[in-house]
Formats: structure tokens, sequence, C-alpha cells
């Protein structure tokens, strides 16, 4: 069966609404926009919460990371965005892949992008729904389930929405960054993804066979005793 988890206080749009002080900053953009629209507010999105803990986090790989695993660390608590000791940098040139698998049944409806306001920073992203085969080939050709043009933000980033009926029934996404703002490597300091998860519970159901008891099965030493006293024929 599947259960809807909810987690109290770990709505990533509400906390960054408190942390733009409360006000309504307005500011997330779709593919190319900005919807300009209070999110606490918006009865076409739903209930919002950090996928943070849905991530399968020791599965997470970042293809063209300078350090091995620093592409892992760009996935923690919102209270963790600032943490300026974690960051991934590309290596040999700008492009940098995420594929991020999740433990349960994910709605994902924006992503959040924290990075430095200079040259290192990605100026465009694709996501591609469910699959765990792109690399920097193939991501040349194929079509990403969306694109984001990416624009210079302050100290929390910006929120990129998305088409939400075409991001249901994630296990995996998978982050493509192919440009940066002119530099030789990207840097990104903090990617937050939002939405909702089912975490599928299986029931393991496990039948246990009674068997009922033979006598023939049971011989008893007095029915042995019986037995050799009867002699056949008399």
């Amino acid at each position: 069966f599947v259960r809807s988890v909810s987690i109290e206080g770990m709505s990533a749009c509400r906390e960054e609404h408190h942390a733009h002080g409360g006000h309504s900053h307005g500011h997330s953009h779709g593919a190319g926009g900005c919807d300009g629209h209070d999110h606490d507010a918006d009865p076409e999105r739903g209930f919002e919460e950090t996928l943070f803990p849905f991530i399968d986090l020791p599965q997470v790989t970042c293809l063209n990371e300078s350090t091995e695993g620093a592409g892992q660390s760009c996935f923690r608590p919102w209270s963790e965005r600032h943490d300026e000791s974690k960051f991934v940098e590309s290596d040999a040139d700008e492009q940098l892949i995420f594929f991020i698998p999740f433990t349960g049944n994910v709605k994902l409806k924006s992503i959040i992008v924290i990075t430095d306001n200079d040259e290192s920073r990605p100026t465009v992203m694709k996501a591609y729904k469910n699959r765990d085969d792109v690399d920097f080939e193939l991501a040349e050709t194929l079509t990403p389930t969306q694109e984001w043009g990416l624009v210079e933000a302050g100290g929390d980033g910006l929120k990129y929405e998305t088409r939400a009926s075409q991001f249901q029934g994630l296990h995996s996404l998978t982050l493509f960054f192919p440009e940066n703002a002119g530099g030789d490597t990207s840097k990104i300091t903090y990617i937050g993804l939002v939405g909702t998860c089912d975490l599928v519970v299986r029931r393991t159901v496990i039948k246990l066979a009674e068997f009922a008891a033979n006598p023939a099965d049971h011989k008893t030493e007095a029915d042995e005793r019986t037995k050799s006293s009867v002699q056949p024929g008399y």
C-alpha cells in the first residue's frame, strides 16, 4: 500500500518565505520567465516540502566533478544552504551532470539553485525524468523533460518551477548544466528539490501451512505391542 508522508516544518517554500522576512517575494522562475506570485498562497501548486529526506544520497553521482563525492554535498538541509565549505566545481570543462535517485515516488514542483554570482555560475539547467543513462554525449541530443535559463540571484538563489504534471512518479532525476557565464569551470553550492513524496511500504505476507497430525505417522509403543501379539490366521 502507499502511505503519503509529510514532514512538519520542512516546507522549503515556507522556509524561503521566512528567510525573506515573511513578505511575498514573488521571484519564482519557470522556463523563461517570472511567475511573480506568492508560493504560500498558490492553490494550483498545492502543498510543497523539501525532498532532501527522500534523496538516496549515497547513490547520488556527479559527472565531471573535480573532487570525488563533492556533488553529493550540494544536497543538504535548507538550514545549511550557506555552508561555503560545501560545493562542487567542474573539472575538465564547465559542464556538470547530476544523477539523483529517490527513496519513494516523487512529484517534483521546483528546483532551487544557489551559486556564486561570477563567471562560474551555470546559465542553463536541463532536467530528465527517470533516466539513469544520461552522460555528456547523450545529453547533447536527448530532449529534456524541461529546460530553464538560470539568472543571477542573491544569497538564497531562485526557485525554478517545473511543469509539475511532467514530473510525477519520479524515481530518479538527472540534472544537466551545459553552460556557464563564461568561466573555465562551473561551481554550484546548493541544489534544493521541492515537491511531495509518497513512500511505498511493501507488506510481506507470510503464509503458515498447518498440517493435521496423521496417526499413522505417530505410532506409539502400545500400538507396536498390540500388533506383535496378533498372529495372522488365528
